[in-house]
């Protein structure tokens, strides 16, 4: 007699910012005859996969989704063997998705600025920025990094790489990430020329 699998329970993170993708997990999966299966996922916000697999068992199976408006989800998954016995809904996952967004402004000149501002809905904290410098000779600058301990809504926050000494094109590549799990990165490029960033774009 062929039975379902087991009932499966996720794992991921609890909260989140609007368009970003996020990655969740069920398993490892041990089918009680060793059988292939299939999973689906219901994202609680009206999308539901078709069934994903096949997978083996013992096998962990990982998906990701992002939500575009803010609010409460609950995340449901479902499993199936490769004779179509199924499991039972998992029980769900509670995931809030908050109204968080930021833009980024990357500027040369003497070293080079990044300005930030805080456009989403809510405060965000611990801010983490990190500006990377690839291609010509960069002698001095070649990385920055830094932390800003919260942005409320519609405060900026700027970022300066100085003093920077090199020559030649060189690619300017700013990440920031924050504690609500948001992580947005902006690449430009410029000219490095001694201690001045020319042509920026």
């Amino acid at each position: 007699m062929n039975h379902a699998p087991p009932e499966p329970i996720i794992t991921g993170p609890t909260s989140g910012g609007m368009n970003q993708e996020y990655d969740f997990s069920v398993g490892p999966i041990t089918d009680p005859e060793g059988d292939s299966f299939y999973c689906l996922w219901d994202w609680g916000d009206g999308n539901i996969t078709d069934w994903l697999g096949p997978f083996s068992s013992g096998q962990i199976v990982t998906a990701s989704h992002a939500w575009t408006q803010p609010g409460e989800y609950q995340l449901r998954a479902k499993l199936k063997d490769s004779y179509d016995a199924e499991s039972n809904w998992s029980k769900p996952f509670e995931l809030t998705i908050l109204n968080i967004d930021f833009s980024l402004q990357i500027q040369g000149g003497f070293g080079i600025t990044a300005t930030m501002k805080n456009i989403g809905g809510t405060t965000i904290t611990d801010v983490q920025w990190t500006m990377t410098l690839t291609g010509g000779l960069v002698v001095l600058g070649k990385t920055k990094s830094g932390f800003v301990q919260s942005l409320e809504q519609n405060a900026t926050a700027t970022f300066k790489d100085v003093p920077v000494l090199g020559f030649g094109k060189t690619t300017i590549q700013v990440e920031v990430t924050c504690a609500e799990g948001i992580t947005v990165s902006k690449s430009v490029t410029g000219t490095v020329f001694l201690f001045f960033v020319l042509g920026v774009k």
